[in-house]
Parts: structure tokens; C-alpha cells; sequence
């Protein structure tokens, strides 16, 4: 009989599988986990954080002080965490970042399979407000990207 298998390899069987499962689940919960105060540049004040939506955060501070020093703090943490943007946020003067001007990060893991976008704005005068809201999904064939917020 083919289903004749002994006990002791339905069992071995059965660890396999719960650890595979133990796995995706760890595996899981380290893809997703978000750590934005990374980008909380230093001087900042009034710091909050709140959940847009399945995959999307935003977090949100007030900070004093120059602007083109905080843009300069701010272009070396998202380069520290090897974001990349077609538009350098250095390239951007005063006037360009006290307009509100929208800058766009992006950061692809595993393939092309995890995507991160980090969106930056900023605006008012001092103190300034920057705003990053960050959303992280899988990108699955034929279906697109994982959680769709």
C-alpha cells in the first residue's frame, strides 16, 4: 500500500510543516515591520505617527532651525537606507521646499518582489512640518501590489 507509512514519518512529516509555517510567519512579520523614526531627523519636536491604512504610515514632525541642513539630514538618512529618488532633495532650494513641494523615495527588496515608496513633503514656516508617509507592498504577478491602499 502506498499510504502504509509508519507513524514516526507522519510525525516528521508534520514538524516539517509547522515549521514552514513558523517560518512564513516570522518571515512575515519581518518584511512588514516599519521603523520610521530612522527618518526623524535630529532637532525634531512634536513627533506622531499614525496608520493610513494596510501597508501605509505616516509619520509627521515639526523641526526649528535651517532648512537646507534638515534637507541635508534627511538626503543622507533615505541614502543610509538606500532609497534612491530621480530628484535629488539637495537639488531643491528654500523656495522649492517652503512650497510644499512632494519628494518621491523608492526601495526594492528581494527581486523587484517588496516595494517601498516614501513620499516627503514639507511646508509652513518655521517651524516647518515634514510630512513621509511610507507605504511597503508585495507585488504579486497578475494581481499587482499587495496590500493595494
Amino acid at each position: 500500500m502506498m499510504w502504509n507509512i509508519g507513524k514516526k514519518y507522519w510525525f516528521i512529516l508534520s514538524i516539517l510543516v509547522v515549521l514552514v509555517i513558523v517560518g512564513c510567519v516570522a518571515s512575515s512579520a519581518i518584511l512588514f515591520k516599519r521603523d520610521l523614526q530612522v527618518f526623524v531627523t535630529p532637532g525634531a519636536r512634536v513627533i506622531s505617527e499614525h496608520t493610513l491604512g494596510s501597508g501605509m504610515v505616516q509619520l509627521q514632525y515639526e523641526h526649528n532651525g535651517p532648512l537646507d541642513q534638515q534637507s541635508a539630514q534627511l538626503h543622507q538618512l533615505l541614502d543610509d537606507h538606500r532609497f534612491y529618488s530621480r530628484y535629488s532633495l539637495l537639488a531643491c532650494d528654500d523656495a522649492c521646499l517652503q512650497s510644499g513641494t512632494m519628494l518621491v523615495y523608492e526601495r526594492r527588496h528581494l527581486n523587484e518582489t517588496l516595494s517601498e515608496t516614501i513620499t516627503i513633503q514639507r511646508y509652513g514656516a518655521s517651524p516647518y512640518v515634514t510630512e513621509l508617509t511610507w507605504r511597503r507592498c508585495v507585488r504579486i504577478p497578475f494581481y499587482g501590489c499587495w496590500p493595494a491602499t
